[in-house]
């Protein structure tokens, strides 16, 4: 989805931050270059959302989050309760979504997706908070 130079400011904001309100873990900074590189393929379009609807990826994306559970992880992390909330916000349950919780769906879900697969390949603790002088950053 193209956004207007509003919804664009508003998606770069987010991403300058490294700050997402609306995610359970608001705070994003650690992903905040890999959100520049991938919106910056898109050119700051929304991937996960066509004609106003999530694309057929993005719910099968909020499906395999909603099962981290299986992969011993927790749904919750990952905004598991709030793809509900979510979803009627864009069409068809809503006839005029509005840009900005698009732009809101698109982020959570990029940041919820690489925090994922963050975990899935390193675990959820960086060992470099409790600097044990491990280094994973070649496993990133």
């Amino acid at each position: 989805m193209q956004l207007t130079p509003d919804g664009k400011a508003l998606l770069h904001s987010f991403i300058d931050a490294g700050n997402l309100p609306d995610l359970r873990w608001p705070n994003f900074s650690d992903y905040r270059q890999l959100m520049t590189d991938f919106y910056s393929e898109y050119s700051y379009a929304l991937p996960w959302i066509h004609d106003s609807e999530p694309t057929p990826q993005a719910r099968a994306v909020i499906a395999v989050l909603l099962q981290a559970n299986s992969k011993g992880l927790s749904a919750d992390d990952y905004d598991g309760p709030r793809w509900q909330a979510r979803l009627p916000k864009l069409r068809p349950a809503n006839s005029h979504p509005v840009e900005k919780d698009a732009v809101q769906f698109d982020a959570a879900l990029t940041v919820c997706l690489m925090r994922y697969i963050s975990d899935l390949h390193i675990g959820k603790i960086n060992a470099k908070h409790f600097e044990f002088g491990l280094d994973i950053e070649h496993k990133k």
